[in-house]
């Protein structure tokens, strides 16, 4: 018969001869989407996806053991930081490593390893397994700043700096990277610079009187008594019985040499802490001014 001479449905029977079994139920599937797509678009999806080869039915073999194995993992990592969340850092170390058995590049592992070294401070080690996730995810911000905080504790300055200043390009908006920095450069004595950044703390949200104190302290090392008075005042703004805002604002005043307000900060803190040692000292000083006063100890 004339090709032309046949009726649609002859034709598409005569073009299912050809196909094979899969192909067929591929080709009906796609007639009955043309027909009503709501109804047949998930299943043409579903069969076009698996059904048309032993290659899929391979593939969809592998894609299930990598779920399996991932689901493995997360139960793994799941029960170890739920022991870490509990401080059982051993049970935490066990589960950790065994997921690093069912992945050896588990970045998850390696940071509940990190923590766990850290808590204890083991400081080489925990900057070690930071290391490992670094070298996979160079971007991973907790990683890198608790490598930063190791190197910090093992004063090794150069490399804590060098990680800080990657996560500020990353991230420049965590008080936390900005108060580290704040601290090293205490530990270095470079006090103006530590002013800086422990103003940047206080920008970005952090008001307390601790905070306070310390921009203070470090504009005071670095005699910039003014600045360090109008710091601490702020401090007793937030706090107003702070008997070490009040000793150190009165310190500032007796490098400023004004006795008489240095008297009523140590004399406000002496009604507060009768027993404080260092308002006991300021008010010695300020009755001998003669006497240099040093301003931290």
């Amino acid at each position: 018969m004339d090709a032309e001479m046949l009726t649609p449905a002859q034709k598409y029977r005569r073009a299912l001869k050809d196909l094979s079994v899969d192909d067929r139920l591929i080709m009906r599937l796609e007639r009955r989407i043309l027909k009503n797509p709501k109804k047949w678009a998930t299943a043409a999806t579903r069969v076009q996806s698996f059904g048309r080869s032993s290659a899929a039915k391979q593939r969809t073999a592998v894609l299930k053991a990598q779920a399996e194995l991932f689901s493995k993992i997360n139960e793994r990592i799941a029960r170890a930081l739920d022991a870490l969340r509990w401080r059982r850092y051993d049970d935490a170390m066990m589960e950790a490593d065994a997921a690093l058995k069912l992945n050896p590049s588990c970045i998850e592992a390696f940071r509940v390893r990190g923590h766990v070294h850290l808590a204890r401070k083991l400081f080489v080690e925990a900057a070690a397994e930071y290391s490992s996730v670094l070298a996979i995810n160079r971007k991973h911000l907790e990683c890198r700043h608790g490598r930063a905080r190791c190197n910090a504790s093992l004063e090794k300055w150069d490399d804590a700096m060098d990680d800080l200043a990657i996560l500020m390009d990353l991230d420049g908006t965590t008080g936390d990277y900005w108060h580290l920095r704040a601290l090293i450069r205490s530990k270095l004595r470079l006090w103006q610079e530590a002013a800086v950044d422990f103003g940047k703390v206080i920008a970005l949200g952090d008001r307390s009187c601790a905070a306070y104190i310390r921009r203070g302290m470090a504009e005071a090392s670095a005699q910039r008594w003014l600045a360090a008075v109008g710091t601490f005042s702020d401090a007793l703004r937030r706090e107003e019985r702070s008997v070490t805002a009040l000793v150190l604002r009165g310190r500032a005043y007796c490098c400023l040499r004004k006795w008489d307000l240095a008297e009523q900060d140590f004399n406000k803190a002496l009604k507060i802490d009768p027993a404080s040692a260092d308002a006991t000292a300021g008010l010695e000083v300020v009755f001998t001014p003669h006497l240099p006063l040093p301003l931290t100890d």
